[in-house]
């Protein structure tokens, strides 16, 4: 016999847990809070990490060679999802 978790035949049924508990007052806030990790991405050194750097040359289709300032310039939104997603990773 399989056991199915699908309760959509019982009226009002909830399951339970169903959402995730919320932090006790008298936790510390966690580095993950929203303002530490705006405040790591803005500070990260992403012109001083090679790996980042190397990856933004290949996604302007020349591996080995820098990305020049202009090109950040005139893809800055390519950019920052480059760095959105290398930060996130």
């Amino acid at each position: 016999m399989e056991i199915s978790s699908d309760t959509s035949h019982i009226p009002n049924a909830t399951v339970p847990f169903a959402s995730s508990p919320k932090p006790c007052s008298s936790q510390q806030p966690s580095r993950t809070h929203p303002d530490h990790v705006y405040a790591a991405f803005a500070s990260y050194p992403f012109n001083a990490d090679p790996e980042f750097q190397s990856g933004l040359s290949a996604i302007f289709n020349h591996p080995g060679t820098p990305v020049s300032q202009t090109e950040i310039d005139q893809n800055e939104e390519t950019c920052v999802q480059a760095k959105c997603f290398y930060f996130t990773r």
